[in-house]
């Protein structure tokens, strides 16, 4: 940082879109991301969840330490509008995906790209509040995602498949609790109100609406609403919508509660609590971290 003002321009700028392209890619921001849905669909639900929490993290953490050169050596404008541009990108294409999806876990992986590129667009808007927003949305997603992953896992494993084909509707009458955290991840992750990601996201859109960027912010809210309604959609009727067969009709046995379910329902309850309640310790970390973002030092 110390450097940063003495550093070549068109170097550096090389250097940030190189950056933005590895790092990008390890995030899954459009249009690096074609690796995640694939991998999410293959990989066993840990891995997964690795890849969606601390890859996803790690990966953002380098892109904003680079943001922070660029921004002392350039100014805020050519890396944050790059950043804007992917995040946008990543939020539009996972619309489509998302709509006419066929495979769970594969829905979960365009849920994830989306995801970071809500984070990607709130530090891209140049704004303070952008940059908490996304932070905070960040925190929120690392808790609700692992649940989404196990719980579409669990059903994977007892349908050995996660295709929705293979799955069927009305999972709820055959795994009820795995069933239910999926709904319930699903309504935290899709930035439904009370739940933190709610505000996380209004807190991006205010930033967005109040500075400059107002094309780009409108673009977002409707991609937002939309992708609201799919990935609802989707989860609805294959929880909720009637059993596919009729011998499926049957009550099912209990479902057996081992070590990962208990483990799911652990991660759930903490996701559903900071979900209401951040200790007041972690929302001052988020907003100093906010405030280095911000401010550059």
């Amino acid at each position: 940082m110390d450097a940063a003002p003495r550093l070549h321009p068109f170097t550096l700028r090389l250097g940030v879109v190189f950056a933005l392209i590895g790092y990008g890619t390890k995030a899954g921001l459009a249009p690096m991301h074609t690796w995640k849905p694939d991998a999410y669909r293959e990989a066993p639900s840990p891995a997964v969840a690795l890849m969606a929490v601390g890859m996803v993290n790690g990966a953002l953490y380098c892109i904003l330490r680079i943001h922070l050169i660029s921004k002392a050596a350039l100014g805020p404008d050519f890396s944050g509008d790059l950043l804007l541009a992917l995040g946008l990108l990543s939020v539009l294409i996972s619309m489509p995906f998302i709509l006419i999806q066929w495979n769970l876990k594969r829905l979960l992986a365009y849920s994830s790209i989306e995801h970071v590129g809500i984070m990607a667009v709130g530090v891209g808007l140049g704004a303070e509040a952008g940059v908490f927003g996304a932070l905070l949305h960040m925190t929120y997603h690392s808790l609700a995602k692992p649940v989404a992953l196990f719980s579409a896992g669990t059903l994977a494993q007892q349908h050995s498949s996660s295709d929705f084909n293979r799955l069927g509707t009305g999972t709820f009458t055959r795994a009820p609790i795995a069933s239910a955290l999926l709904v319930l991840s699903a309504v935290i992750i899709t930035g439904s109100p009370p739940f933190g990601m709610f505000f996380s996201e209004m807190t991006i859109l205010r930033a967005g609406f109040g500075g400059r960027h107002l094309t780009a912010t409108s673009v977002f809210l409707a991609a937002l609403v939309v992708l609201f309604c799919g990935f609802a959609y989707q989860i609805g009727r294959l929880v909720l919508g009637p059993p596919r067969e009729p011998s499926e009709r049957r009550v099912p046995a209990p479902e057996r509660i081992d070590l990962g379910m208990a483990i799911t329902i652990i991660v759930a309850v903490f996701a559903v609590v900071f979900a209401f309640y951040l200790p007041g310790p972690l929302l001052a970390l988020i907003h100093a971290a906010a405030r280095v973002v911000w401010e550059g030092r």
